[in-house]
């Protein structure tokens, strides 16, 4: 008997009748569960046509039994979705699943209603509102995503155990319109900071393996990387609307990739793979889209600032337990070497991101991401041959058990 929970997302979303069979073997409260996230996947926009009269009657079902169940008086500690908490917001609402919010930094909450309506934005139409089911850990017995990971979307919900999860966001804010291979490219395109995809072995560059991967239930990590040049790929050469237009096709297999091509573009997939051959080789942490670069509050070179590293603190996104983020801008007037040293009487450990602002097409003209050990003197990070402009400065605090205060200064070397 499958559980549940063994289900990801995808799977859910192709195979709701087999899940739904099966997890009505399982207890009252699951069936429960079941059966108010079957309701709402019934009724998001861009499943509602995909759907069986089966699959339609059997969510009728399952829903009418939910009711009797909650009449007959089922357990409700047992699952925290029946006594959630919700943070309004405008474009998604936040239930909190076994928790009052309380573990997780109050900016992080604005920080992802500003990606969804900044991805939104990018992607040219209006923001698709969905529920963001924020869990403190997997072990909920709600959790609704496959075994290892950190969050699923699908149809109008996402779930996660942080917020922002910018790569859910990324895919719920527009209704996971596209076939898998381009829908997670786009999706990392506007993703996690500091995840990059040298870090995801093994890898492939081969575009026709990974549009066979793209018919599984869901795409393998070791695509990630390639699905998100190709993303980059077609926005700079064929432009929003030609994605959108390829978006529209079935692919699920190389051989329905080159069909898709031949229709859309008019090109085949030998063709393309040629031109995509050619394409510069940025890693997935130079492409990824950084909101951060928009903001005004800039440091010039030579200069100070502070960062308090401290959930509450502001702008500081993540968990009370870790990790932290902040982020600080800094003006580098001229090309150089340059020294940013960190000042605290403690001893600490951080990951250092620094990104231009500059972009060669869609990718950052530097980016570079470097671990930070502080043993309670001042330290001094060196960066050599730095291009002019604005850069993004991020620390990442994974050990959040105490606050980390910083003094920063930034200036030429030597």
């Amino acid at each position: 008997m499958a559980c549940c929970g063994e289900y990801d997302s995808e799977q859910q979303e192709e195979f709701w009748p087999t899940y739904a069979e099966n997890c009505m073997l399982d207890s009252d409260c699951q069936l429960v569960r079941v059966a108010l996230k079957f309701g709402s996947v019934m009724n998001g926009p861009h499943d509602r046509k995909h759907r069986s009269n089966r699959v339609k009657s059997l969510a009728a079902r399952l829903l009418m039994t939910s009711a009797l169940m909650l009449a007959s008086g089922c357990e409700r500690d047992e699952c925290s979705v029946l006594s959630r908490q919700v943070r309004a917001g405008d474009v998604f609402n936040v239930s909190g699943h076994g928790h009052d919010f309380s573990p997780f930094c109050d900016a992080g909450f604005e920080a992802g209603q500003a990606h969804a309506r900044w991805v939104a934005e990018a992607w040219g139409e209006p923001p698709a509102s969905f529920d963001y089911q924020l869990f403190e850990s997997r072990d909920d017995a709600c959790w609704p995503c496959r075994s290892g990971t950190v969050g699923c979307a699908w149809a109008t919900h996402l779930a996660a155990t942080d917020i922002p999860h910018r790569h859910e966001i990324a895919h719920s804010v527009r209704g996971l319109p596209c076939p898998r291979l381009l829908e997670e490219g786009w999706a990392e395109l506007y993703g996690a900071h500091f995840t990059n995809g040298v870090y995801w072995p093994p890898m492939t560059d081969d575009l026709r393996e990974a549009a066979d991967a793209s018919g599984l239930t869901f795409l393998p990590h070791k695509f990630y990387p390639l699905a998100v040049k190709f993303v980059a790929f077609l926005l700079e050469t064929r432009g929003l609307d030609g994605l959108k237009a390829l978006c529209e096709q079935k692919i699920d297999s190389a051989e329905s990739l080159d069909s898709a091509l031949t229709k859309v573009f008019g090109q085949s997939l030998d063709d393309v793979s040629a031109e995509f051959d050619n394409y510069p080789p940025w890693t997935l942490g130079q492409l990824r889209q950084d909101q951060a670069c928009e903001g005004t509050a800039i440091t010039s070179a030579p200069g100070t600032w502070s960062m308090n590293l401290e959930c509450g603190a502001p702008g500081v996104e993540g968990r009370e337990d870790g990790p932290l983020i902040l982020h600080h801008l800094v003006d580098l007037p001229e090309p150089g070497e340059y020294v940013f040293s960190f000042d605290t009487s403690v001893n600490f450990f951080v990951t250092l991101q620094l990104r231009n602002c500059t972009s060669e097409g869609l990718a950052s003209i530097y980016h570079e991401r470097r671990f930070v050990y502080g043993y309670g003197t001042p330290k001094n990070v060196v960066f050599s041959d730095l291009p002019a402009g604005v850069y993004v400065f991020r620390l990442e605090l994974q050990d959040a058990t105490e606050p980390l205060a910083l003094e920063m200064a930034v200036t030429t070397w030597p």
